[in-house]
């Protein structure tokens, strides 16, 4: 198990207040003062120095986690993701009010987790993709992070996920406290302060477009183009002439007299296709 001594001084007890870290309200985003739940050790120093530009330890991104079930999207929310180059692990804190299922297995052996406030363990490691909708609106990383249990009674963290050096380091992380920027995977954007993470509804709404399910993201798509569509009277003239120029003069003449027969069709109005009534039946199970 990976051990290391503590820094600095970890002024909250339990453990829900201490994956909070501290007061969002109290530091900045540069969060000089954040104390890692687990420390980095002298041998992943030169991976701090790949992760952080200038002075700086902490800062904080949105996430939104690819939850899978039944092959559909089942992500309610979007995660505040500390970055923090002062741990060499990653935490995963659940919360029993969130109702969020997360793959995970259970540890061969406890994850020993030593901080100057005392010791914890963790039993079990997440198995989950995600990803920041702020960087990329595409690209999935996968990370697996121990996994912490909130009880309900209990108030829910801060941050839901702590990523640590290491996996900042694979991910291509930097935070760049000199300009005030982070990158992620070569794609860079202004940092934001903490407190511009605190309001949940208004973080879920900025990203709600990364919420919706793929279907329902589709039906909305489709309904949008619907009543988006210009409708006005065809130009039946103008449309052979730009799209039947792979016919002879003959039959284009005979295509734009066979449109005109129709012309009705095509006057720019919404109407009724008007036959015989349809009925479907569907297949059980299917």
């Amino acid at each position: 198990m990976n051990e290391s001594k503590p820094l600095s001084k970890i002024k909250n007890k339990s453990i829900s207040n201490s994956v909070s870290l501290s007061d969002p309200k109290n530091h900045s985003n540069s969060n000089k003062n954040i104390t890692p739940i687990k420390f980095v050790e002298k041998s992943l120093f030169n991976q701090v120095m790949k992760v952080v530009k200038g002075v700086g330890t902490c800062s904080t991104v949105a996430a939104v986690p690819q939850l899978i079930k039944f092959d559909k999207q089942t992500a309610k929310r979007v995660w505040r993701v500390l970055l923090d180059s002062g741990s060499d692990g990653d935490l995963l804190f659940v919360h029993r009010a969130n109702k969020e299922r997360i793959p995970q297995k259970e540890r061969f052996a406890p994850q020993k987790w030593k901080t100057s406030n005392g010791t914890f363990k963790t039993t079990k490691v997440g198995n989950l993709e995600m990803k920041f909708p702020a960087f990329s609106e595409s690209k999935l990383f996968k990370l697996k992070p121990d996994i912490v249990d909130i009880p309900a009674t209990e108030n829910k963290p801060v941050y839901d996920l702590i990523i640590g050096v290491e996996t900042m380091a694979k991910m291509g992380i930097v935070m760049d406290f000199q300009q005030m920027k982070i990158t992620i995977d070569h794609n860079t954007v202004p940092m934001r302060s903490t407190n511009s993470f605190l309001d949940s509804k208004a973080l879920n709404n900025f990203h709600r477009d990364h919420l919706e399910p793929t279907s329902t993201k589709d039906s909305t798509r489709r309904t949008v183009e619907i009543l988006d569509a210009k409708y006005e009277k065809a130009n039946l003239a103008e449309i052979v002439k730009e799209h039947c120029s792979h016919l002879s003069s003959q039959q284009s003449n005979k295509m734009l007299r066979l449109l005109t027969k129709y012309e009705a069709l095509f006057d720019g109005t919404l109407g009724d296709f008007k036959t015989d009534p349809i009925s479907l039946k569907l297949k059980d199970n299917i």
